[in-house]
């Protein structure tokens, strides 16, 4: 075998990078990393999700530096290239091995991809160009919102490094078990208990809605009590879109306690006109 060695992959990459700059084509150079994600759980009534609601919040999180912008230099210092990367923003490392010399191209640490430092760090961020404390958050919650329900809130979450974009902020609903109705996407459940003597005069039942008002219904002439009285257009709102759910209605018939002779003779009256 010849004495000429195996230089590896890196210095084609290497040659590649030099041919291309030669170009005019400069290589990709990392910039600072935007800012991270965030979700935040929101609790809320079943009302609220009824009506929308706008709703404040306060996270803590990284916010851009005011003092400097974002920018982690102190007032009129400004930037300077970096001495660690030559202002490239990346540093290529040289690795020899038994197969010959591989390079890697790291970002560099002192910059961090940036390519300029500050020539005087801000002093209320220390040249990171955020801060951590409490900012406040503006939530608009849409009629007919769903228990679980994500919203996505564009450029609210972390600030980036140095002036990098923010991230997002995910709010994650949870909708409150009602103490009187229980929600069935947007169908509302209801129990109500039906006096007997109401039932045999036909007479209208109060529901209540969610809405805090009350609906009178009638009940169908052979309605099977079984089974649950649905009232259409009484439920939640379609989220995002027209119209409604319904109100479901479950009865549970009430007798009284103690019939009276004259009732008693009254409800044997009936079962004969069966």
């Amino acid at each position: 075998m010849g004495g000429q060695g195996f230089s590896g992959f890196g210095d084609v990459g290497e040659m590649m990078e030099d041919f291309l700059e030669g170009l005019g084509v400069k290589p990709h150079r990392r910039t600072y990393e935007r800012g991270s994600d965030l979700e935040v759980a929101l609790e809320i009534s079943l009302e609220d999700a009824f009506r929308g609601a706008p709703k404040d919040l306060k996270i803590f999180t990284f916010v851009r530096c005011k003092e400097c912008n974002g920018q982690g230099a102190a007032s009129g210092s400004g930037l300077s290239p970096c001495s660690a990367c030559d202002g490239r923003g990346e540093i290529r490392e040289n690795q020899r091995t038994f197969f010959g010399t591989f390079s890697q191209v790291k970002t560099c640490t002192k910059c961090h991809g940036r390519g300029q430092v500050p020539k005087t760090a801000c002093a209320v961020c220390k040249g990171s160009g955020r801060v951590s404390l409490d900012r406040a958050v503006h939530v608009d919650i849409l009629q007919g919102v769903g228990n679980g329900q994500i919203i996505k809130m564009k450029g609210q979450g972390e600030a980036g490094e140095m002036g990098a974009p923010e991230g997002d902020l995910y709010v994650r609903v949870s909708v409150r078990p009602h103490s009187v109705f229980v929600r069935h996407g947007d169908d509302l459940a209801v129990k109500k208990e039906l006096p007997v003597f109401d039932l045999l005069r036909g007479e209208k039942i109060e529901i209540p809605t969610i809405n805090g008002g009350k609906l009178l219904v009638d009940i169908p002439p052979g309605f099977n009590l079984k089974e649950l009285l649905r009232v259409r257009g009484e439920g939640m709102p379609h989220f995002g879109t027209h119209g409604r759910g319904d109100m479901l209605v479950d009865f549970s018939v009430k007798t009284p306690k103690k019939l009276s002779a004259r009732a008693k003779k009254l409800l044997e009256e009936l079962k004969e006109e069966e």
